[in-house]
């Protein structure tokens, strides 16, 4: 039998890695760990733990099998069918809850999980908030979001603004598109996230 310190210890992944697929499949923190480190994993425990770990040291990015990414602070459930939200994308939903006007009408083009806006929604509750995605699995990865949290997002599938009703005039248009040019070195070390959502295979 393996106990946590030795699972741990016989990993090769980085240690925050290792902690949190540790957490994810035990539900233990990094302070449970370390107390409980003689804790005998059950057979069950460790054929997940070395499932995750595999697929982590082959490069599929940890989000994707946790499943869950937080974002400003709150927990977003992520597949490889949208991108995984970045802590840079943070600055722009600051950005955007200073500055947008009150009970204004904005839309997020190319949504993705809804990180942004969800979030948007619930941290400026006066704005009507729509949202919309050419794919329509990332868009149940957005319903699922804001249903989870709360949030109040009219989301709709198409492309850029095409779904969208003609009479609205929106306050602001937000969006994080494809802007990555096709032939990026970089492209390669994204390939587990969706292709559609880094490049328009163009000049980005």
């Amino acid at each position: 039998m393996t106990t946590v310190r030795e699972w741990l210890l016989s990993s090769s992944l980085d240690s925050i890695d290792k902690s949190f697929i540790l957490e994810h499949v035990c539900g233990m923190n990094k302070a449970a760990q370390l107390i409980h480190g003689d804790r005998v994993l059950s057979s069950d425990e460790a054929n997940k733990l070395n499932d995750i770990a595999k697929k982590r040291s082959e490069g599929v990015p940890l989000p994707y099998l946790l499943g869950t990414q937080e974002f400003f602070g709150r927990p977003f459930l992520v597949n490889p069918s949208v991108l995984i939200p970045r802590p840079d994308t943070e600055c722009l939903v600051e950005w955007l809850i200073e500055h947008l006007p009150k009970n204004g009408l904005v839309c997020d083009l190319g949504t993705g999980s809804g990180c942004i806006a969800a979030t948007v929604a619930l941290e400026r509750p006066d704005l009507t908030v729509w949202a919309s995605d050419l794919s329509g699995s990332a868009l149940n990865v957005a319903k699922a979001n804001c249903k989870a949290l709360g949030a109040e997002v009219k989301l709709v599938q198409g492309p850029w603004l095409d779904p969208y009703p003609a009479e609205l005039s929106f306050d602001a248009v937000i969006s994080n598109p494809p802007y990555i040019e096709g032939d990026d070195k970089h492209l390669d070390a994204l390939r587990y996230e969706p292709r559609s959502a880094l490049t328009d295979e163009s000049d980005g």
